[in-house]
């Protein structure tokens, strides 16, 4: 389950939306995943990262970031936890009253997080908003586009058979609906984002646009 939650840094202005970013073993993407973070051109964020143990030259780079930019919050776990601990780490940490999420391989498109701000602005009951994705290989060549706009009802409905929504990387998310429902759940280790949005429906509505808002890596990892 989700830490217990603390206040502090009640002193400084809280950003809009908490991107939330895990990383393990990412060396070879985790740069260019960051800067698709910077290069928005929505710029009201925290961007927090859970390193989650990597030995490779992850935590390097992450440390690079962190002394540039100081919107980058660095959360360090001494050894792997697995990603359900290293997100609910991370969402314990987040400011925000929206949370983006982001994997350290994936890219985040341009107008992604002002679309999913404004959808959540608007329409209170959303609790969950996600977007069309393009897939790209190591190399981010083209693969492939994912897109799944069906009317909220329809993609509540069809949690009950698969994961309509997708993984974690195109989502924005209301984040004490997302702590209300227990976070992530650790005995989900591979589908720790399924078991998440099937607790989460029950908080409210989902909407998914037929915006490509970010770029899915497959790769040998």
């Amino acid at each position: 389950g989700i830490p217990a939650w603390t206040l502090a840094g009640l002193d400084e202005p809280m950003p809009r939306v908490t991107i939330l970013m895990c990383a393990y073993q990412n060396e070879r993407f985790v740069d260019e995943a960051i800067a698709s973070v910077v290069h928005q051109d929505f710029d009201d964020w925290e961007l927090v990262i859970v390193d989650d143990g990597s030995t490779d030259l992850t935590p390097a780079i992450l440390r690079r970031w962190a002394a540039r930019e100081p919107r980058i919050v660095l959360l360090m776990n001494p050894v792997n936890r697995g990603t359900p601990q290293a997100s609910n780490r991370g969402l314990a940490a987040a400011r925000a009253e929206y949370v983006a999420r982001l994997d350290a391989d994936d890219l985040c498109l341009p107008g992604r997080l002002r679309e999913q701000v404004e959808i959540l602005d608007r329409d209170p009951e959303v609790v969950l908003t996600s977007c069309a994705y393009e897939v790209i290989d190591a190399r981010g060549r083209h693969v492939g586009k994912v897109m799944r706009a069906a009317p909220s009802a329809v993609t509540q409905y069809l949690l009950h058979f698969s994961n309509y929504i997708g993984g974690n990387s195109q989502v924005m998310f209301r984040r004490d609906a997302v702590r209300a429902a227990g976070g992530y759940d650790d005995d989900f280790d591979l589908s720790q984002d399924y078991d998440l949005w099937t607790r989460l429906r029950r908080a409210g509505r989902f909407e998914v646009t037929k915006t490509v808002g970010m770029r899915y890596r497959l790769h040998e990892r």
